[in-house]
């Protein structure tokens, strides 16, 4: 294990290398632990994890939402629909990030 002010240390260059980020400075690069020390990191996975959770309950579960007899005949359309826009979301999500975050 790495002795205390080593561990301090890292945490310190983590933490001024977020502040740096947060006034703008761009450039900085984490390394892994450095990144998994701050509250962005962790604020953002957060974030992506309930998202995803909750897309793939909610799909995983539709035979049970949708079990009333008016709602079952449209299952077979809800499923190809999701499908679907999730696959579209995902490419135009990716041209969007490209043409946004390309460098010039």
């Amino acid at each position: 294990a790495p002795a205390p002010a080593a561990a301090s240390a890292t945490a310190a260059t983590a933490a001024a290398t977020a502040v740096a980020m947060a006034a703008g400075q761009e450039g900085m690069d984490f390394t892994r632990a450095e990144s998994l020390r701050t509250l962005a990191f962790w604020s953002m996975s957060g974030g992506a994890f309930t998202a995803a959770a909750l897309g793939t309950a909610l799909f995983f579960h539709l035979d049970a939402i949708f079990s009333e007899p008016e709602y079952t005949a449209h299952l077979n359309r809800i499923y190809l629909t999701s499908a679907v826009a999730a696959a579209a979301a995902t490419v135009c999500a990716g041209f969007l990030i490209d043409a946004i975050f390309s460098e010039p």
